[in-house]
């Protein structure tokens, strides 16, 4: 099965992550009730497939030579123009709805060096751009990654095992694994990485030595698993998204490695797969736009606004992805220094490297 194949399946189930965490947060902003509230644990898979799809791009580069400076450089270039434009238009929508710009300037500077600030201990640590929060954990997961990928089976099993268990004593200790994102539970943050990603690098592992098994299931099957999961009712019971994450989240990412995907599912799930993480980074400042307009329109909460705030976070995505990857910015000065701290080509690893994002 060609390689472009196996890794669309995982574009698939990036693409419904996404859309199910605009929705996570639309429902409350738009609609007037929380419609996913599971939806948070979408961002716990995406750290499981930035684990094994960040073994797939670079493990071997790193044996190879490519050092660890340079796999960061990498991904910083990758991730931070998004989030950049994200934050940008959030600090927008708060100075048209008449917010302080002294507050605002110092919340701009702080959020683009990726400085966390605690204003309070249950405000966001990224008050302007709230997924931020994830980039940052997700940077220092790929930072642990450039010594961790030294690591022989054995001990990358242990390691994985011993944050598993860290992640049963953060859900016991919090109720849920909804930490990470707010002052009060930041460092659960570093917790809440380490399991997903861990795993993400042996499963990638286990897939490179054939253990993984090839299924029957097709990406179709492989996203409606996904859309099950993260559209479980608020959970009552503290383990319950440690079960999820620890032990539905790998068996779904073995699958989904050996799917079939081919015809109009392929390529949806490619396209799919480049806006994810645009959509992911500006979701939340197209919806707090939208949540301006119905308020100075007189709008009341409900399906209208909330379908019109996916709409524009959707629209942002897809004019934020054409802008990045239009040929001046793929010629830029800039963008061909980072190019060549590269051992093969950069399209390459954007189309291998697509994680978190």
């Amino acid at each position: 099965m060609p390689i472009r194949d196996r890794l669309a399946c995982l574009d698939a189930l990036r693409a419904i992550a996404a859309a199910i965490v605009v929705v996570h947060h639309a429902g409350p902003m738009l609609f007037g009730s929380m419609l996913l509230p599971r939806g948070y644990l979408a961002v716990d898979f995406f750290f499981m497939l930035s684990g094994f799809v960040m073994a797939h791009a670079y493990d071997d580069r790193l044996r190879e030579g490519l050092s660890g400076t340079a796999m960061l450089r990498a991904r910083i270039v990758r991730l931070y123009p998004t989030i950049a434009i994200g934050i940008l238009a959030a600090a927008a929508v708060m100075l048209a709805t008449g917010s302080d710009p002294v507050q605002t300037l110092f919340l701009l500077t702080t959020c683009l060096l990726f400085i966390p600030v605690a204003t309070a201990p249950d405000n966001a640590i990224f008050l302007l751009d709230g997924v931020q929060w994830s980039l940052l954990f997700e940077l220092v997961a790929n930072g642990a990654h450039t010594r961790l990928y030294r690591l022989s089976d054995r001990s990358l099993a242990l390691l994985t095992g011993i944050a598993a268990l860290a992640t049963v004593a953060a859900c016991r200790a919090h109720g849920s694994l909804g930490i990470g994102d707010v002052a009060a539970t930041f460092a659960g943050g570093l917790v809440r990485v380490a399991f997903p990603y861990l795993s993400g690098m042996l499963l990638h592992r286990l897939y490179r030595s054939g253990a993984l098994t090839v299924t029957r299931i097709d990406a179709r099957g492989c996203a409606v698993v996904l859309c099950a999961l993260l559209s479980l009712p608020a959970a009552t019971l503290w383990w319950a998204d440690a079960a999820v994450v620890i032990l539905a989240f790998p068996m779904l990412l073995a699958n989904a490695v050996r799917a079939r995907t081919e015809g109009m599912v392929l390529t949806l799930s490619e396209v799919g797969g480049r806006l994810s993480y645009p959509l992911y980074a500006l979701h939340l400042p197209a919806l707090s736009a939208t949540v301006a307009l119905a308020t100075a329109s007189g709008l009341k909460t409900g399906a209208l606004p909330m379908f019109a705030g996916c709409a524009a976070a959707l629209l942002l995505a897809i004019a934020t992805h054409a802008l990045l990857h239009r040929r001046p910015w793929r010629a830029s000065p800039w963008r061909s220094r980072a190019k060549q701290s590269l051992l093969h080509g950069w399209r390459t690893i954007i189309r291998a490297d697509g994680a978190l994002r």
